[in-house]
């Protein structure tokens, strides 16, 4: 007789984050306004995930890890990793710290394997195909880390990485900005959006104000 699938399914609200360990021992952070479903017995290691959470999966040779999100697969062995997969996000994202990943589109049965450590692979919904990132996604888990640090990177990444932390708009008045560069002495930890503005400000030369809940820099910039 088959055994009927128990569905357990895990949710966190709007800035509430959960630490769920699964029955293999793996250990799952979920971030806000996520949710991760699997069957209780998890024979099959598999999970769906809708939202975003970093895994640290444990190592079981001859039964892989498997994450749905949509269309998008991410199969693993052993290993740690952030997934970005909010419904209403055009991209699906796999961050690898430690270990190797491969990304799969299922439709178009496309995938990049291995992601390596420190490598972002993105899957596109619309085009409905897999591609490394361009940009390294240092930050991936700021969310849980609760830190943010740089290193020698260009103030259009720094701010994009600042906008998805905090959940604010940033916007630039001379594009100059955007090319300058940016590293930090120590991370900043549990540091709050303004406070960290006024450091980088002062490094790179800009003043920024706050206007309908949206931060403007101004200043002259780097060419």
């Amino acid at each position: 007789v088959a055994q009927q699938l128990q569905l357990v399914e895990i949710r966190t609200l709007d800035n509430e984050r959960k630490a769920v360990t699964l029955p293999d021992s793996s250990q799952v952070w979920l971030n806000e306004n996520s949710r991760l479903a699997f069957d209780a017995n998890f024979v099959q290691r598999q999970v769906n995930l809708q939202g975003e959470a970093f895994f640290d999966v444990e190592r079981i040779v001859d039964r892989p890890f498997e994450i749905t999100t949509g269309d998008a697969t991410v199969t693993v062995l052993g290993t740690s990793f952030n997934v970005r997969a909010y419904e209403g996000e055009e991209e699906v994202e796999v961050t690898v710290k430690t270990g190797k990943v491969a990304l799969t589109a299922k439709k178009a049965k496309q995938s990049i394997a291995p992601l390596a450590p420190g490598q972002t692979g993105v899957y596109n919904k619309k085009e409905e195909k897999v591609e490394l990132a361009t940009i390294e996604q240092e930050n991936a888990d700021a969310w849980k880390t609760q830190k943010l640090a740089f290193d020698d990177e260009k103030l259009l990444y720094v701010i994009a990485a600042l906008e998805r932390y905090f959940g604010v708009v940033i916007k630039v008045e001379n594009p100059a900005l955007l090319e300058c560069n940016y590293t930090t002495t120590t991370a900043f930890e549990q540091a709050n959006l303004e406070d960290i503005l006024m450091v980088i400000g002062t490094t790179v030369g800009f003043e920024f104000s706050k206007t309908d809940g949206r931060y403007v820099l101004s200043g002259k910039g780097c060419q």
